[in-house]
């Protein structure tokens, strides 16, 4: 009986692509729900396995901003009490 035995650097490049798109689909769960559902950042940052820092990070990679400002006068406000 023929047996075809799966080379280890194919095996591995299968754990890799896997575990690489585990994390990809986490992260862009994550950014939906910050963005889309109003999910806590602290919550999303779990969802996508990184620390808050990080997730920051990669919000603001994506173009999201964690300042939830409607508009500019909204802005100034804040500014004038900070």
């Amino acid at each position: 009986m023929f047996q075809y035995r799966y080379p280890m650097m194919c095996y591995m490049m299968h754990i890799f692509q896997k575990k690489q798109t585990e994390t990809y689909v986490r992260q862009a769960a994550a950014l939906f729900f910050y963005q889309k559902s109003g999910v806590s950042l602290g919550y999303c940052a779990e969802i996508a396995n990184m620390s808050k820092p990080d997730f920051i990070r990669l919000l603001s990679e994506n173009g999201i901003s964690i300042f939830n400002l409607e508009n500019d006068e909204e802005l100034s406000e804040d500014t004038a009490n900070a």
